[in-house]
């Protein structure tokens, strides 16, 4: 069994899920487990420590519940309360976050991600189709604390921006479509039959 890596591995639990119609984190998409007892079995695997982060007055019905559970104190500021929240109750440690809406990532996508972490910048990201940074499957340094409370401070709650502002290891991923997120049932119905596909 490979050594765990020294880091927090953060399931993104929060969102308000409007679109969706549920919960995105109680989805099955992959058979027989939520999306967040999905991810939650890779992050055990690879991290020291895992926590879900949840909206405040958020409850968790998923019968994976072994992880520690991180309420955000910001209010509705977005993914950005609940990346910095993680960060506070990381003490210290860097912080792996991943979307629960992302069904296609797997454990070798993670690994890839957490090899590659550069620990001496801000935050180590994937770029996505778009060349753009997905900053809901990256590793944010202890460092990079004070600067997202800064920019909460200031009203700026773009974590992409954050990425493309800072100090930031990009990688490039060879399929950048395994970070694709679902928004809709529809989607997740398309997400499930993919699936199925890669499975054949």
């Amino acid at each position: 069994m490979p050594t765990k890596h020294q880091i927090l591995g953060v399931a993104l639990a929060g969102g308000l899920s409007s679109r969706m119609g549920q919960e995105k984190s109680e989805l099955e998409i992959h058979p027989g487990v939520t999306q967040l007892e999905y991810l939650l079995s890779i992050l055990n695997k690879m991290c020291s420590r895992t926590a879900v982060s949840v909206r405040k007055g958020q409850a968790l019905t998923s019968s994976e519940l072994s992880a520690k559970v991180i309420e955000d104190d910001e209010g509705d500021k977005g993914p950005m309360a609940g990346v910095l929240a993680s960060l506070r109750a990381a003490e210290g440690l860097p912080v792996l976050v991943v979307a629960c809406d992302m069904p296609f990532l797997d454990a070798p996508v993670i690994l890839q991600l957490l090899s590659r972490r550069e620990a001496n910048k801000r935050a180590s990201c994937f770029t996505g189709e778009d060349g753009l940074p997905e900053p809901l499957c990256a590793v944010y340094e202890s460092s990079a604390l004070p600067l997202l409370e800064n920019r909460l401070r200031e009203g700026r709650l773009s974590l992409r921006n954050f990425l493309l502002d800072e100090e930031v290891e990009f990688i490039e991923l060879a399929k950048p479509r395994l970070l694709a997120s679902v928004n809709t049932p529809e989607e997740a119905d398309e997400a499930r039959q993919r699936l199925r596909i890669d499975l054949q």
